[in-house]
């Protein structure tokens, strides 16, 4: 399987590359779940201060904005989403074509005695990051450091698949950064910076190819994304009752009385009244409702990934879908 059937195979609903990449709602849902899970990662998390700009246009005036306001302990880490131009993974789309695409990346400035280890660290951490979102997760590999000019240590992150290896993260590591802090009226002395740039598109793409698994034959496939990943978390759909279904109307109440209540928990639910159409969006938990649940209470809840159900409780079923779902 190539990248490109893969891509034609999905259909529009999830991505279009022409220029740049063009998602459809499937896919912007992926893309912002990812780009959500990055920013919570690299921006809210760390232990040290990471301030947050729309372009990098503005870092040397954050930093001696920082540095005024007293901000001085180290290390301190800027990060910034936007789009770029850099040619990222030429050869697997056509070796002529240059995507636009979007990134995130953290510049980290840190004592020069701690700059290498915070290096070795971050390459770790970042490695794990991709592997847990993945359904295979020793497919995300570190590539061998290599140098950028003089002064630059550089590593990369590709996810790697049999048509080839799609990049998704560089890191950076300068020892001299004296270009860098040029413009900045009280430059950080003895500082060393390590960047770290995530493509979300280049991302979205390798975790759709990481999903996609073939059914019977090309035409027919199944996309096994991480619950975190997922466009939609939660299916909920009526078991139709060929011989008698004067509980339609309830079961409808039913299904919109949960779909109500994952909802106030910010679970992105889809809900269908056929469960066959809820197989196009891929979703890795499945509610069933059929007419015993009137009597008892108790929903079918179906994994994705184990193709088996459990016996759920109306009164646990939030419990139930966030336990697998974050």
């Amino acid at each position: 399987m190539i990248i490109k059937n893969i891509i034609n195979n999905i259909g529009s609903s999830f991505l279009k590359l022409d220029k740049k990449f063009i998602y459809g709602f499937n896919g912007e849902l992926l893309c912002r779940h990812m780009e959500k899970l990055w920013f919570n990662k690299c921006i809210t998390m760390p232990a040290y201060n990471v301030t947050y700009l729309r372009t990098s246009d503005n870092i040397n005036d954050t930093l001696n904005d920082i540095k005024k306001f007293g901000i001085i302990n180290k290390p301190l880490g800027i990060g910034v989403i936007e789009e770029t131009k850099n040619l990222w993974n030429h050869d697997i789309i056509e070796p002529t074509k240059s995507l636009v695409h979007k990134t995130g990346k953290v510049t980290i400035i840190t004592d020069s005695s701690d700059g290498k280890n915070l290096y070795h660290k971050l390459q770790r951490e970042r490695k794990i990051w991709w592997r847990k979102l993945s359904r295979e997760p020793s497919r995300f590999k570190l590539t061998e450091v290599k140098k950028i000019k003089t002064t630059i240590d550089s590593v990369e992150i590709k996810a790697h698949f049999p048509f080839g290896s799609i990049l998704v993260e560089t890191i950076n590591y300068q020892q001299e950064p004296r270009k860098f802090f040029s413009k900045i009226e009280a430059p950080y002395p003895e500082c060393q910076i390590i960047e770290h740039e995530t493509s979300f598109d280049w991302g979205c793409l390798s975790f759709i190819c990481d999903a996609y698994t073939n059914l019977d034959d090309d035409e027919k496939f199944q996309l096994k994304f991480n619950p975190k990943l997922a466009p939609y978390k939660v299916g909920i759909c009526i078991e139709k009752n060929p011989d008698n279904d004067d509980k339609f109307n309830e079961k409808l109440k039913l299904l919109k009385y949960l779909n109500n209540k994952l909802k106030l928990e910010s679970i992105e639910t889809i809900t269908t009244n056929d469960n066959e159409q809820l197989e196009n969006f891929h979703v890795p938990i499945i509610v069933k409702i059929d007419d015993s649940s009137f009597d008892n209470g108790i929903v079918k809840v179906w994994s994705q990934s184990t193709t088996i159900y459990e016996l759920v409780h109306l009164s646990d079923l939030t419990r139930h879908v966030i336990s697998r779902c974050t």
